[in-house]
């Protein structure tokens, strides 16, 4: 073997041990805490395990509800002062100064909460005529982009997040095929 073909080996070896050190500091936590639709909580977690990969967040401390328009109607008051439903929300738990402190060794951290309302996704699908699992996994993807640091709040930003949603749900149809409706 020479010497370019063992430091090329080595170098695989090396990032599958990273990658998988990475994989091992994700803890992610799927509620299903709706009636409405069946949803598969291990699927969704290994849809939201390809997305901060590829997102390359290396420590994940991450719950996902899912909840009816009645209960993010509570969440969305409670926290934000908003009275009305909506389709997700995302809260940031990390602490500003551990976030200041991994920024500066640049990993990133995902510290937080994700609600996202099946009803919201029942009605986008028949309004945006696409399945309530699309919907579904847009709105996890939209929610972790929120924890990352993408916002909507003009149009600016909301461009940015769409692109980001559109790479990371050409990832997703790639990685899993049929999760998306796609053949």
């Amino acid at each position: 073997m020479s010497r370019d073909s063992l430091l090329g080996s080595l170098e695989g070896f090396i990032s599958a041990m990273i990658e998988r050190r990475a994989l091992e500091r994700m803890f992610v936590a799927v509620n299903d805490l709706q009636k409405k639709i069946p949803l598969n909580t291990s699927q969704i977690k290994k849809i939201i395990k390809i997305i901060l990969r590829h997102e390359k967040v290396s420590e994940v401390l991450l719950s996902v509800l899912f909840v009816t328009n009645q209960k993010i109607r509570v969440f969305n008051r409670k926290f934000l002062g908003r009275n009305n439903a909506t389709d997700v929300l995302a809260f940031d738990s990390t602490d500003e100064e551990v976030s200041y402190q991994v920024s500066q060794k640049s990993v990133k951290e995902i510290n937080g909460d994700i609600i996202i309302s099946t009803d919201a996704a029942i009605k986008n699908a028949k309004s945006f005529n696409t399945s309530v699992e699309q919907e579904l996994v847009l709105y996890v993807v939209h929610g972790i982009l929120h924890l990352l640091g993408y916002d909507d709040h003009s149009k600016t930003n909301i461009l940015k997040i769409r692109k980001k949603e559109e790479e990371i749900i050409k990832i997703l149809t790639k990685d899993l095929g049929k999760v998306l409706g796609k053949k």
